[in-house]
């Protein structure tokens, strides 16, 4: 009896490393399986988070044209990225005519990346100052002469349709008491050109 259940319990293991052995691919394609789903999971919940950060800018309507403009931007190959440094504070001029000013300065920053064989990429900064609040619109770029740079704000003829260009945005920052840089900058040790806007906060003079 003894060597027969031995026999019986050596036949009952050779079958279940048998089945194991069956088993072991069904469980590693099911392990991958579900490493894709995860990994899946996580990219998606990243692309529908990526821009929640803009809600501490602390204006609705500057928020959502930039998460719309960003979505816009990125569907076109341009990776974005971008920071915001404190809050947007009661400012001196409407928020649907920053909206504008913002999409000057976007629109043409994307015009003279077009023209360059740079990684298309636009990074988006906003900083709280004391007094002001800061737009900077920065893109890889070789490096810009004053004279180069100059010629972007010139005054160029537009067809009716057309975006309105630098120069427009110069004589609107003017005309509002804004200040208005576009000059190089070093950014991961690589040279870019930023465009930035400093609009003053109401309660400051």
């Amino acid at each position: 009896m003894a060597a027969v259940s031995a026999v019986y319990k050596w036949n009952m293991v050779r079958e279940e490393k048998k089945y194991i052995k069956l088993e072991l691919p069904v469980i590693k394609r099911a392990q991958e399986q579900y490493e894709r789903e995860q990994k899946e999971y996580v990219h998606s919940l990243r692309e529908a988070n990526k821009y929640s950060k803009l809600i501490f800018l602390g204006d609705s309507i500057i928020s959502g044209y930039l998460y719309q403009k960003f979505s816009e931007i990125e569907s076109t190959g341009v990776a974005i990225r971008y920071k915001i440094k404190g809050s947007l504070a009661k400012h001196v001029i409407p928020a649907y005519e920053l909206v504008e000013l913002i999409s000057i300065l976007i629109d043409n920053a994307m015009e003279v990346l077009s023209g360059t064989a740079e990684k298309k990429q636009l990074l988006f900064l906003f900083e709280e100052q004391e007094k002001q609040c800061w737009f900077r619109i920065c893109i890889p770029h070789p490096y810009a002469s004053y004279d180069e740079i100059e010629s972007w704000f010139l005054p160029k003829s537009r067809k009716k349709g057309e975006k309105l260009g630098l120069y427009d945005i110069k004589s609107l920052c003017a005309d509002c008491h804004m200040d208005l840089l576009c000059k190089n900058t070093l950014y991961e040790d690589k040279n870019w050109i930023e465009f930035a806007v400093g609009i003053k906060k109401a309660d400051k003079p």
